[in-house]
């Protein structure tokens, strides 16, 4: 769609050229389990919170922004849900490799102690 500016500070084009309002109409697909009060679409330029469903907890950043390719855009790290259940099996999960580990080095602790300590004239490397 040409449009040119006349010698009489005037323009003149073949169709009158419109603008449109460039809105987002829905949180990405990829962001499961995620929540804003926002009421959607919503326009360019508009910066809403986002939160997660109950039994997630957000990662990332909590402000998206509706962008002129009417996707939204975020500062940091994009914003997740992670299911809190999978957060508390991952940290059993590390605190029985801890506790595994501490046992195996306390065993091994108490065989070298007994060894030294226990054997005549015996020379152990622990």
């Amino acid at each position: 769609n040409e449009v040119t500016c006349d010698k009489d500070t005037t323009f003149t084009f073949e169709t009158e050229p419109t603008c449109e309002l460039q809105e987002c109409t829905g949180l990405n697909s990829d962001w499961n389990n995620m929540n804003t009060d926002a009421s959607f679409p919503i326009n360019y330029g508009t910066t809403v919170t986002v939160t997660c469903d109950t039994d997630y907890q957000l990662s990332g950043s909590n402000e998206v922004t509706c962008d002129k390719d009417t996707s939204f855009t975020f500062e940091d790290n994009a914003p997740t849900c992670e299911d809190l259940e999978e957060i508390d099996n991952e940290d059993e999960e590390s605190a029985m490799f801890s506790d595994e580990t501490a046992t195996a080095f306390l065993v091994l602790f108490i065989i070298c102690w007994w060894l030294l300590h226990c054997l005549p004239h015996s020379t152990v490397l622990c």
